[in-house]
């Protein structure tokens, strides 16, 4: 791979819209969990008695990229997923790299232009929308820790609800800039929703209820989805049938 360009900074919301370039960047180790829900309902009320409010909701869009000519994550070859993300049809994109092993996850993000992600020899694999509603509490925490990775995070909690989570096909051979702009063409939409809890501890909140942990990833999903069996993964409604 060629080398990495400079890449402007970010802080803030560790996965929101609206977050403005800064000195300082985003790198962070936590613990994440997702699991298959239904309406998402017991699990607001959960948050809302703990005074956990919905902070926002917003769409999503990301763009998953491997080595050019290399299948890595996508085959199982490798912890290290890259992907571009925007939010709302912002105009700031943000790159992000990320490894999640066995719950535990370091993810470094920062903002970049269309020009520096076509230079770092990425190619396009699959696109993945959806609807977020986020919820978090110690919100101080993840700042103190930002800022010095020796304070705690035992504090902090991060709940997202996502809605709607469909698998896009996108053209391989185009730049990433490209390909983020087409969108992509729609194969298969999740039928539940995903709830991510992202937290310094390794325990789930015990008066969050939750089902058995889903084993499988939005990405997984989408690469499945290339291979028409996105139902490996997850209840779907198969929006188109895969090229072959």
């Amino acid at each position: 791979m060629r080398p990495m360009p400079t890449l402007a900074p970010s802080r803030d919301a560790e996965d929101s819209p609206g977050s403005v370039a800064s000195s300082r960047p985003l790198s962070i180790h936590r613990e994440e969990h997702r699991f298959l829900i239904n309406s998402g309902d017991p699990q607001r009320q959960a948050l809302g008695d703990r005074g956990i409010q919905s902070l926002r909701t917003y769409g999503v869009k990301t763009l998953y990229l491997e080595p050019g000519g290399q299948k890595t994550w996508s085959v199982g070859k490798s912890q290290i997923k890259f992907r571009l993300r925007q939010y709302n049809d912002e105009t700031i994109w943000w790159f992000e790299m990320k490894t999640n092993v066995g719950g535990a996850v370091d993810k470094v993000r920062r903002q970049v232009t269309p020009a520096q992600i076509d230079k770092l020899g990425l190619r396009p694999i699959v696109t993945v929308t959806y609807f977020r509603e986020e919820f978090e509490r110690g919100t101080r925490s993840l700042s103190d820790y930002q800022t010095n990775p020796d304070n705690s995070l035992d504090d902090w909690l991060r709940v997202t609800i996502d809605t709607g989570v469909t698998a896009l096909r996108v053209p391989r051979e185009l730049p990433p800039s490209d390909a983020m702009r087409a969108g992509g063409i729609p194969m298969a939409s999740m039928k539940n929703r995903v709830i991510e809890i992202k937290t310094g501890q390794s325990v789930m909140p015990p008066w969050l209820p939750l089902p058995a942990e889903w084993a499988g990833s939005k990405s997984r999903y989408a690469v499945a989805a290339l291979h028409g069996v996105p139902d490996m993964w997850a209840p779907s409604y198969t929006l188109q049938n895969p090229a072959k």
